[in-house]
């Protein structure tokens, strides 16, 4: 890559971070032009080409970055109101038929100790839980979920593990499930509090914040207020950006790239009950992270230290990443082992198909 130490800091770093990307438009590349501004970037783009050399995407390329940078964090681009954090695919291999009510599912309220019936579209979504741009966000979902429902045939089949797309697939559905949950937005949130109020903190510190503080309030900066508000004045525009929800709408692309780049070396194992009367339930978490040695398990286990990362994708099928490639058949006890683990980590409810045996008793056995 060219060295080109005539170019401003600013540029150069991006160059850093645009160079891996190559034109691909992934998130960090997103969330460095954003973080540079689209602006300057655009004032810089003939001299960013330059540097970048082999690596870059042209012109032409670089420009789109810019503009997909732009329209991932707008607040007029295209938006779904009900968006699923458990994929469709998935809740319909859940859903039974029912006399007069076509094909349902079973949904157990955990508050209220009380199973429902329910359709398969009306279960599993949150309401604007990527609050802009989220068409595209659902169009990246789709990709994998339009191939889900063929690798699952295969794995049900017995013959996913001899095909490198359909093991891809399945690596994806769960890192999809992994990411597009309740708990990321909450993770997500404190995490930009604490990175905020650091940044802020160390920033207040140094000849920025008073440079900041001139430029905004067009007088000098005298004491410690005022170099911390020079020093919020420099974080305007991730403040705005987390405000507005494009920030999320980026961190969920992040995340989901990243899982699927450790999952891509990691082996897959397929596990279905041994009996014919037993079957997996699903819960609102249903990628759940697994430690072995500590025996813990869910969202207090990162990603990097999870032996597995396990899910249902049907009552007949649980897809678990991070083990030797395998297919196994496994007894009663260790269904209800990941049973339990979906039961007791589950926030709001439960879902099974509607002729399985479970009862309320168990999920209080499971849960104390």
């Amino acid at each position: 890559m060219t060295t080109n130490t005539n170019l401003p800091l600013a540029i150069q770093l991006l160059r850093v971070a645009l160079a891996p990307d190559q034109g691909q438009g992934r998130a960090d590349s997103l969330l460095a032009i954003l973080g540079v501004g689209p602006d300057y970037v655009r004032q810089h783009v003939a001299a960013l080409d330059t540097a970048l050399g082999p690596f870059s995407p042209g012109l032409a390329g670089l420009d789109e970055l810019i503009r997909k940078a732009e329209e991932a964090v707008s607040t007029s681009r295209p938006t779904v109101a009900r968006q699923h954090v458990i994929s469709q695919v998935v809740l319909r291999h859940f859903a039974g038929p029912i006399p007069s009510g076509g094909r349902q599912l079973a949904l157990f309220d955990l508050a209220a100790g009380q199973a429902t019936l329910a359709d398969a579209e009306d279960v599993g979504y949150v309401e604007n839980f990527v609050p802009v741009d989220s068409q595209a966000t659902e169009d990246l979902w789709q990709t994998v979920e339009t191939r889900l429902r063929p690798a699952i045939k295969a794995a049900l089949g017995g013959n996913a593990l001899g095909n490198a797309p359909h093991v891809s697939t399945l690596r994806q559905a769960v890192a999809l499930h992994h990411i597009r949950n309740p708990q990321t937005l909450i993770v997500h949130n404190q995490s930009y509090a604490d990175a905020l109020q650091s940044g802020v903190d160390r920033m207040a510190k140094t000849p920025y914040a008073a440079h900041a503080f001139e430029q905004r309030y067009q007088i000098a900066a005298a004491g410690p207020e005022a170099l911390r508000l020079g020093a919020e004045a420099i974080y305007d525009r991730l403040i705005k950006l987390h405000e507005e929800g494009g920030l999320f709408r980026l961190s969920v692309q992040r995340l989901f790239e990243k899982v699927c780049d450790r999952f891509d070396t990691k082996g897959v194992q397929i596990l279905s009950p041994a009996s014919r009367n037993k079957e997996f339930l699903l819960g609102d978490l249903p990628a759940i992270t697994i430690n072995r040695a500590s025996g813990e398990a869910g969202p207090g286990v990162p990603i990097d230290e999870a032996d597995e990362i396990v899910m249902p994708l049907t009552p007949r099928l649980l897809v678990s990443v991070g083990l030797p490639d395998g297919t196994r058949s496994i007894p009663d006890d260790e269904v209800d082992w990941y049973n339990a683990l979906q039961v007791r980590l589950a926030r709001e409810y439960l879902i099974y198909r509607p002729a399985a045996t479970f009862m309320a008793t168990d999920f209080a056995s499971w849960r104390s």
